[in-house]
């Protein structure tokens, strides 16, 4: 819990762990451990408790500063210029749909108006003076209170079918990248080029299309390998049930988080869990092969 409550520091995206884990431990608590219920409240609110204590001073801050209880104004900014541009992609990001970001950008700039807010992005660092700093940042929190209230209106417009496919489609892709195209990306070598060596075509069967192709491959056994390791719960003695139960509730929060945005960067957080899995997912292929 220590070590989530400094992670949930410096991402504000793990506001659900506390939640979770509550929910694991209460489970665990009175499912296996069979304790009284009084008890069992109390040992699973431990987890909520340190997190909150750890990231206590940047709440205060910021009700001080700002008179709101929150962690961070940047919320509101995130889901409204990119997790909604990516939902209004068919399966989601890959790319932000331009069309939406143009829409966001318009109807934020006529909220904005209404409450005569200025929309220009506040830096901390170069405020010159207290009272303007205290300003700006009160500022910045009304303007995440009118981004996020927007973001939710607009998901409430949406056709719910494709909004389903593209939480689904982003959290495929989540799962499946490969992190080295951002290597490509750094030499102006587009995923869309790499991927057309599935295509067999000359033009594209090259050096950094074949590497994409092995990392692609590495990437789809690995899975394979993990999901064999949760079936490993399935398994006679049960001795991994609740260990795989709490690293795919863990997992659930960071894919919950990343909805929408389909970008292998947004999978570092469950990164140690995929290697358990794959580390159990061999322990179960290992003995089934003996």
């Amino acid at each position: 819990s220590i070590f989530f409550g400094f992670s949930y520091l410096t991402k504000p995206s793990g506001l659900l762990l506390p939640f979770f884990l509550f929910f694991f431990l209460f489970l665990y608590l009175l499912i296996k451990k069979k304790e009284r219920i009084s008890k069992v409240l109390i040992i699973s609110s431990i987890p909520a408790i340190i997190i909150y204590l750890i990231a206590s001073p940047w709440y205060f801050y910021h009700y001080k500063e700002a008179g709101t209880l929150s962690l961070t104004y940047q919320k509101g900014k995130h889901l409204l210029f990119w997790v909604y541009p990516c939902l209004s992609t068919k399966l989601g990001c890959g790319k932000r749909n331009i069309d939406a970001i143009e829409k966001v950008k318009m109807v934020s700039s006529i909220e904005f108006k209404k409450k005569n807010i200025h929309d220009v992005n506040y830096n901390p660092i170069s405020s010159d003076g207290k009272s303007e700093y205290k300003e700006n940042i009160k500022n910045e929190f009304i303007k995440d209170k009118i981004y996020t209230r927007i973001f939710f209106d607009l998901i409430q417009e949406m056709d719910k079918k494709e909004l389903i496919i593209s939480i689904i489609g982003s959290n495929i892709k989540t799962l499946l990248h490969s992190s080295i195209i951002y290597l490509f990306y750094s030499h102006d070598i587009q995923y869309e080029n790499l991927k057309k060596i599935i295509t067999l075509d000359k033009e594209y069967i090259n050096i950094y299309s074949l590497i994409w192709l092995f990392s692609q491959l590495i990437i789809i056994v690995l899975r394979i390998i993990q999901i064999y390791g949760v079936l490993s719960i399935f398994d006679d003695n049960k001795k991994n049930f609740w260990l795989v139960i709490f690293l795919l509730i863990i997992t659930l929060v960071y894919m919950i988080s990343s909805i929408g945005i389909g970008s292998p960067r947004y999978r570092i957080p469950i990164e140690p869990i995929l290697f358990i899995l794959t580390i159990l997912g061999l322990k179960k292929l290992k003995k089934k092969m003996s």
